[in-house]
């Protein structure tokens, strides 16, 4: 017994299906992200202008809040040149570290009284 051939372009179809889902379930965390961090760069405490996450789509990471932070331009470069270092939960507390071994941290500013990240020795 055969069965019938799907119809000519579905395979198409179903694949832009998928990439739109998951387009929209970016788009969604960045914004639940960018109400979180409230604009703010978590490393740095300046203006936000990209998203990072801390375990890479290439390695399995999601499109999660707990998994992506605000950066500025200067500190998302920083992170992919290996200077910055991030460890934590973005949704809680962040570990930063930088090359000199300079450590900090940064708590979620959404529902902090704080506007910059907490910094500690």
């Amino acid at each position: 017994m055969s069965f019938p051939k799907p119809a000519k372009g579905t395979k198409k179809r179903e694949k832009a299906r998928k990439v739109r889902k998951r387009s929209q379930d970016q788009a969604a965390c960045y914004r639940a992200v960018d109400a979180r961090d409230r604009g703010i760069c978590r490393a740095y405490g300046t203006r936000a202008t990209e998203h990072h996450h801390l375990v890479y789509r290439s390695k399995g990471g999601r499109h999660e809040t707990a998994n992506v932070v605000s950066l500025s331009w200067e500190a998302h470069q920083a992170v992919h040149a290996k200077k910055l270092f991030i460890a934590g939960n973005a949704d809680e507390t962040l570990h930063f570290r930088n090359q000199q071994g300079k450590q900090w941290i940064s708590l979620p500013l959404g529902d902090a009284s704080h506007a910059v990240p907490i910094r500690v020795p």
